[in-house]
């Protein structure tokens, strides 16, 4: 099963220093919201789906070219480029749904 791989893979990125904290989805499968539950629950962390989910190849290549762009204006300066991409995908990315796995919430949250 696809969420089980999912939550193996966070889970060996955490013990190794990540901090994963929040799945973010987008394009066909986003749209089976059992799945999308499925995948928190077995993640034990949210889910989180864009107001457009159609859009996101689109909008990850908006993303990397202002990504560049300010890289090309950093003369080369590599620390801090994750956190920088960071901040860039959450000024673009906004959340129009979150699944919250049962753990923490008590119950499904499909509404």
């Amino acid at each position: 099963m696809p969420q089980q791989r999912t939550a193996y893979i966070i889970n060996s990125m955490n013990a190794r220093g990540h901090h994963i904290s929040s799945i973010y989805m987008s394009g066909g499968q986003a749209k089976n919201r059992g799945l999308m539950q499925l995948f928190a629950d077995t993640c034990s962390m949210p889910v989180v789906l864009p107001k457009d989910s159609g859009g996101a190849v689109v909008l990850g290549a908006a993303m990397l070219g202002r990504y560049a762009a300010e890289a090309q204006s950093s003369d080369g300066e590599r620390e801090g480029q994750a956190e920088r991409l960071w901040n860039i995908m959450a000024s673009f990315v906004h959340a129009e749904k979150v699944f919250k796995c049962a753990k923490m919430k008590g119950a499904h949250s499909w509404s």
